[in-house]
């Protein structure tokens, strides 16, 4: 046990001790693992070597003395806890960051911890024991691991340098939460450096396009980065490699940095640098972390400029097999497949002992006398490269569209690449699909609008006659009438079908009863479903049904289907309409016994343009 001065001891010296505090301290003191005792209402600490390591620069003055004075910088974090624990309950927490202060420094600690409550012999709780393992080490080993491989991932699929620098270092300043992440390249003096792209949470502004010389931070700082040494400086107005260039560090509004150089076949290559508008005292897991992102990086840009190289050359290194996200194969000119990358296997769904050194016919017989046939022996004859989008059926009777992209090889046979585009064909096809349905709605549109023209042109003919008597006049007034609302109605229909495309359609939400929007429907309908001889029938709800909408909108809807279910029903039919209440919902069902719809239109039925096949005599009107 520690010693201690027990005179400034809330609890006083041992010898005053009561029997459980030296029983559980006992088991403080046998434990080989961080362990402590919170004693009393002062909640006096004291704990064994193990959690005294843990401690810092706080041990030995925090022996005996309040856990909330010896953790206050976590205390608003622990209270809750430690109350909890007070009150009886136990707790167990694992892996848990607490940002600490060991050495006077911020610093992110990972812990495993247990609070157990101590109780008198009357069952009261007079102290906590706690164990307290730290476990940042492996947190830290699983967060570099994670973010490793979550890095791998991201710049796997990147190709462009700047790209890749860019998101190396977004992902690593939002990891480590810094203001701004630079990825500087390095001229072949060594003496110069450019920032294409960084990255900056929005406190620092950008230095992208940035060219700066060393020498202006300071001769030492330059120094040490022309020799590889990565620099760590807390505060530049005080750290003696700076403090003279202060200036230089506050345009750039740099208070704090890390600058890691990448040292290649002894030259500097680029410099990655960590900044902070605020003094930062910089980890040791997050000096890790960018070491190792500025290596990725570095093997990401490498490797995205041989990819660029070779796919500019089309040569057949193994190195564009391992990295391409798209199926690679090459054939001699015997047709033997000589290598077929994993992205290729995985499309074809074969395995590499199906296909590597087999001839290509043999494997895939089905292509014989295809397009894709034709265009492999063309560019084999000719070396001139082709495309070609066909439909290819796989192993497990799926149905797929492959790009197919052949080249001559160097040996007088070919390569080629290829890649799934059944996705894209899809949105092709739907897009064709929603072409003509458009041209179709166009064409039916135009002869809704001509139709009304005929009559009207007619009734103002007799209208320019000279002798009209008063019926006439009326009749041909009640012709005009008629078809001008019917284009009015069309017209109508065509603004709101902008409105809803260009989304400006605006609900005017009140208070409804339900059963007055539904009487106002169907007394729009009722003409038609008159003059058809339908039989109509109304059932509402007994009692005012108030719901929350817009009553046009409401009225139109209703309105809108009853008047389908008049049109697409035989004349002297049955339709039914029919309001429910539930508890939180009212139910509107209109049923008839029309035509119907064909599960085909059903699955479309809502999409723009959409339409049933029309009758010669186009009878039953709309646009659908």
């Amino acid at each position: 046990m520690c010693r201690l001065d027990w005179s400034a001891c809330a609890i006083g010296s041992p010898e005053t001790w009561p029997q459980q505090l030296h029983t559980v301290m006992g088991l403080v003191l046998q434990s080989r693992s961080p362990a402590a005792v919170i004693w009393g209402d002062e909640l006096a600490t004291l704990y064994n070597d193990a959690y005294a390591a843990q401690l810092g620069d706080k041990h030995p003055a925090s022996l005996g003395k309040s856990f909330s004075s010896m953790w206050s910088e976590i205390w608003p974090e622990i209270k809750p806890i430690i109350d909890d624990a007070m009150a009886g309950k136990s707790s167990y927490f694992e892996d848990v960051p607490y940002t600490v202060l060991p050495t006077g420094i911020p610093t992110q600690r990972w812990y495993t911890s247990s609070f157990s409550p101590v109780t008198d012999s009357n069952g009261n709780v007079v102290g906590i024991y706690i164990t307290a393992i730290e476990t940042t080490r492996r947190m830290q080993a699983e967060c570099l691991y994670a973010f490793q491989s979550e890095l791998a991932e991201h710049l796997r699929h990147l190709i462009v340098p700047d790209d890749i620098t860019a998101a190396a270092s977004e992902m690593l300043g939002k990891y480590l939460g810094v203001a701004r992440v630079a990825y500087a390249a390095a001229d072949e003096s060594g003496e110069t450096v450019s920032i294409e792209r960084d990255w900056t949470d929005g406190k620092l502004p950008s230095m992208a396009g940035a060219v700066l010389r060393l020498d202006e931070f300071g001769p030492l700082i330059a120094e040490a980065i022309r020799a590889g040494e990565t620099l760590v400086v807390a505060d530049v107005t005080t750290d003696q490699r700076s403090a003279a260039y202060t200036n230089a560090y506050a345009t750039n509004g740099v208070r704090s940095f890390v600058a890691i150089p990448l040292m290649k076949a002894g030259r500097l290559r680029a410099i990655l640098s960590l900044h902070d508008s605020r003094p930062h005292y910089w980890t040791d897991h997050e000096i890790a972390l960018a070491q190792d992102m500025v290596d990725r990086t570095w093997s990401a840009l490498e490797n995205a400029r041989t990819q660029n190289e070779l796919r500019r050359e089309r040569d057949q290194s193994q190195y564009i097999f391992d990295s391409m996200t798209e199926g690679f194969a090459v054939l001699d000119r015997y047709w033997t497949v000589l290598r077929m990358n994993g992205e290729g296997l995985r499309i074809t769904q074969r395995s590499a002992s199906e296909v590597i050194g087999r001839n290509h016919w043999d494997i895939w017989p089905e292509l014989k006398g295809t397009e894709t046939a034709a265009i492999f022996h063309r560019v084999m004859e000719t070396g001139k490269a082709e495309i070609v989008e066909v439909p290819f059926v796989l192993p497990n009777k799926k149905k797929a569209w492959i790009e197919t992209r052949v080249y001559p090889s160097l040996d007088g046979g070919i390569a080629f690449f290829f890649r799934d585009i059944t996705d894209r064909k899809v949105v092709e096809e739907k897009l064709q699909e929603a072409d003509r349905r458009k041209d179709e709605f166009l064409a039916m549109l135009a002869h809704e609008l001509r139709n009304p023209l005929a009559p009207i042109g007619a009734a103002a003919e007799l209208l320019q006659m000279v002798k009209l008597d008063e019926e006439r006049v009326r009749q041909t007034s009640r012709i005009i009438g008629r078809q001008v609302h019917h284009m009015t109605s069309l017209v109508d229909d065509l603004l709101d079908v902008s409105r809803l495309t260009r989304g400006l359609v605006e609900l005017d939400n009140a208070p409804l009863d339900i059963r007055h929007i539904v009487a106002d429907a169907v007394e729009q309908v009722t003409s038609l479903i008159q003059s058809r001889r339908h039989h109509f029938a109304l059932h509402l709800p007994p009692e005012t049904t108030m719901v929350m909408g817009d009553k046009k909108r409401l009225v139109q809807v209703i309105a809108n289907i009853l008047n389908n279910a008049a049109k697409y029903t035989q004349e002297g039919g049955n339709i039914v309409l029919k309001v429910e209440v539930h508890a939180a919902h009212v139910v509107i069902e209109i049923g008839d016994n029309g035509v119907g719809m064909s599960p085909d239109l059903t699955a479309r039925a809502f999409d723009l343009f959409a339409q049933a096949e029309r009758t010669p005599d186009r009878s039953s009107g709309g646009l659908g």
